[in-house]
């Protein structure tokens, strides 16, 4: 509208609203009277009168209908917001304009890659101050906006003045600090670049602070925040979230502050090793550390250091890390009491980035593999004769008597106790063994087997005792129950004259040191249980044979599937020393301990979050309050209570959702977070509470350090107007539009009009 003036509406749709120059007309020609002419004598002397005054009286009424037609005009051109660009005849009039200065600032964990003796973002926020100082100068009219990318819906300031020097030098301390205290530091959250672009353009679309907008993107320019998008390889979105924000603001520039050097190792993983599963007291707990270099050169010379359960352990491996690759190094600790444990590892190598170097995990230490043994042998649970009962020698073999401990926390019971064992032991067993057993009620078998396909293992020993056909039937059920194989007949020599050896029959599994050959020179098998595998479940590799008897048919030993989550294994023998002597034999309690951590379920919770992801925890309200605190790695207690979700009926508490309100209850901190529940019941403080630690990390993809391709970024917005700087923010120049916003004019007409339509009724009403 009105270009050749240079004048321009920010809300022109709303100057619709200047239809409502026709309501101060129509009520002016509604307001007109309409007299029926009566002759009376007596009013002939007043015509006179009246001619003299109708055209004065007329031309006030016009007079007033103008000033209420302007008035509405102008109510309309307000909320409109009218803007004058330094066109046309607009440019002989205008002095200076006044810009909105929004910085987007990357805080995120690559910010903290040193340059030289400074990190980028130390680089970023000096540059920033040294701007601004200048723009105090030339632009004294501009303001400041900072946002950044860690709460890009939460502006850190919005339209701070910049007209003299004191508050030059509080926003200078606010991005630098002062006395090496203060100041922007980096977070721990990723900048998620494009989310922050969409956020920055919300912002200014609302903003009124200025009527020109200036936006400068200051960021280390790393790949996988930047991919060059377009149909290079990258992220469209991002290419389209800065073509927007372009489109919605005056000027844009992207500053890149970041350095050259990527050399750079990033500690990404800490687990508990597969074949130890899980953490247990007593017993030394082995952890798998990766290591990945996301640098340009070999890397070698690197420390680490792990601490746990009060100790800590550190080595030097004699290993070099190629670029891009991983290596995992194998480190241990032995916890000594049980519940939730604290690990973290620390790498020590001269790299660009200090945050990625440590990583957090928190681990559930048990007092052993929750193992659950159905004896099969004598019914009386009072038998003192244990030795000789079909799980003697299994017991023996997991937990052996004396200081090292087996890892395993052992229940056994008769097959007629069996029948009376609660769901709570079902539920927490990791690891079930039936030895010998005549048969299971089918309710007892679903049980197992829901569990079993839920994740934890089962190994079945045959024997005298064992009814083929119910095990068939209930357990096969023709290769749709758990058990992979039929269990037929028995076969061999039952007056021991005569026995067979053990062949194995794959090398790589966990357990085949101890069905080394060599090792079983002096093991007799006597009587086996003939086991059929399918012949689909053959082919297709379902069904493995671990080993083998050297009968003259190989016939199976003792096979392995998978089922469900979980894992099953059939040893077609006893587990006394009735049908072989391998219980009395060294490589029994090593076969034990191998296959029943390879078997058991992994119960130990790894209770880690990334940063920015909230905290759930869920709550059992039968043993615990639903009042909770939080504490996190640094700062004081949080206190929340835990809700109920009307359609799942689980209560959760919940921590730094998306939605999170409470800036201190955002998981923006690398460390533990310790959740603390409070028992129903329990008389001193230790029984009362329990602490549970939530590991919050980085991301490990902060640590790769590798550069944007930036002329690939150029070419795709070749189109806008974008401008790609160095690290010199004031390489960008003095961006901003020239327009000037007209709604303090248009209000200081408005108001004039006002008063004078006030003061012009009053006046004319008096002389009537």
């Amino acid at each position: 509208m009105l270009g050749f003036l240079g004048i321009t509406a920010a809300n022109p749709a709303l100057l619709a609203g200047a239809a409502a120059i026709a309501a101060p007309i129509i009520i002016h020609l509604l307001a007109r009277r309409r007299f029926r002419i009566v002759e009376w004598a007596a009013m002939t002397f007043l015509l006179d009168a009246d001619k003299k005054n109708r055209r004065r009286i007329r031309m006030e009424h016009l007079i007033l209908l103008l000033l209420r037609c302007l008035i509405v005009i102008l109510i309309a051109l307000l909320v409109a917001r009218l803007m004058m660009a330094p066109t046309g005849l607009a440019a002989l009039t205008m002095g200076t304009t006044q810009n909105e200065r929004i910085f987007l600032i990357d805080d995120s964990p690559s910010m903290d890659a040193r340059l030289d003796t400074r990190s980028s973002l130390e680089t970023a926020t000096r540059r920033i101050a040294d701007f601004l100082e200048t723009l105090s100068q030339e632009q004294r009219g501009d303001r400041v906006t900072l946002i950044l990318t860690s709460q890009r819906d939460r502006p850190l300031v919005v339209g701070a003045p910049v007209s003299n020097e004191m508050e030059v030098n509080e926003l200078r301390e606010m991005l630098i600090g002062s006395g090496g205290e203060g100041g922007i530091e980096p977070s721990a959250r990723p900048a998620r670049m494009t989310a922050a672009l969409a956020a920055v353009g919300r912002y200014a679309g609302t903003s009124d602070v200025a009527p020109n907008q200036s936006v400068y993107i200051v960021s280390d320019m790393r790949q996988r925040e930047w991919p060059e998008g377009d149909g290079d390889g990258g992220d469209d979105s991002l290419i389209e979230a800065l073509r927007s924000l372009e489109a919605e603001v005056d000027a844009m520039a992207v500053v890149d502050v970041g350095g050259e050097d990527t050399t750079n190792l990033t500690v990404t993983d800490i687990s508990i090793h597969p074949e130890d599963k899980v953490a247990v007291t007593g017993r030394t707990t082995r952890f798998l550390v990766t290591v990945k270099n996301h640098g340009p050169a070999d890397a070698s010379g690197m420390r680490l250091r792990l601490m746990a359960g009060g100790t800590q352990q550190s080595i030097e491996p004699d290993r070099t890390i190629a670029p891009g690759q991983e290596e995992v190094f194998n480190m241990s600790v032995t916890f000594v009491e049980t519940g939730y444990e604290q690990v973290s590892v620390e790498l020590e190598y001269p790299d660009q980035l200090r945050l990625d170097n440590t990583r957090y995990t928190s681990v559930r230490v048990h007092p052993g593999v929750r193992a659950l043994l159905i004896d099969g042998g004598d019914p009386d649970p009072r038998a003192r004769r244990v030795a000789r009962s079909e799980v003697g020698a299994v017991r023996f073999g997991l937990e052996p008597p004396g200081q090292q401990r087996g890892g395993y926390a052992i229940r056994a019971v008769s097959a007629h106790a069996f029948g009376r064992v609660d769901e709570r032991t079902l539920d927490r067993a990791d690891l079930f063994v039936i030895a010998n057993v005549r048969e299971l009620s089918e309710q007892r078998i679903a049980e197992i087997e829901q569990r079993v396909q839920d994740g934890a293992g089962l190994l079945v020993f045959t024997g005298a005792n064992v009814r083929t056909g119910e095990y068939n039937r209930l357990l096969h059920r023709d290769g749709e129950g758990m058990l992979p194989v039929e269990i037929g007949s028995a076969a061999g020599d039952l007056t021991k004259e005569r026995w067979v050896r053990m062949r194995r029959e794959m090398s790589g599994h966990p357990a085949a040191g101890a069905l080394d050959p060599e090792l079983n020179r002096q093991t007799q098998f006597y009587v086996w249980n003939q086991l059929r595998i399918p012949s689909q479940a053959r082919e297709e590799g379902d069904v493995q044979v671990l080993a083998s008897v050297d009968d003259g048919d190989r016939s199976p030993l003792i096979v392995e599937s998978r089922f469900g989550e979980g894992r099953v294994m059939v040893v077609a023998t006893d587990a006394a020393r009735d049908w072989s002597n391998w219980p009395d034999m060294p490589t029994f309690p090593i076969f034990l301990q191998e296959v029943g951590r390879y078997l058991a379920r992994a119960p130990s919770e790894y209770r880690d979050i990334d940063v920015g992801d909230p905290l759930v925890h869920q709550i059992d309200l039968a043993s615990f309050r639903p009042q909770v605190r939080l504490r996190p790695p640094r700062g004081d207690f949080i206190r929340r209570t835990a809700t109920t979700d009307e359609d799942t009926a689980r209560t959760e508490i919940r921590f730094g959702d998306a939605d999170e309100t409470e800036q201190r209850a955002r998981i923006d901190q690398v460390g533990f977070y310790n959740l603390e529940l409070t028992h129903r019941d329990g008389d001193d403080e230790d029984q009362r509470t329990r602490n549970i630690p939530f590991a919050a990390n980085i991301e490990p993809e902060e640590g790769d350090l590798t550069r944007a391709d930036t002329d690939a970024l150029r070419r795709a917005l070749a189109e806008t107007d974008v401008r790609f700087v160095g690290e010199d923010v004031a390489g960008a120049g003095m961006l901003g539009g020239g327009r000037r916003d007209l709604r303090n004019t248009v209000l200081t007409l408005l108001l004039i009009l006002l008063a004078t339509e006030l003061l012009l009724g009053w006046w004319f009403g008096r002389r009537r």
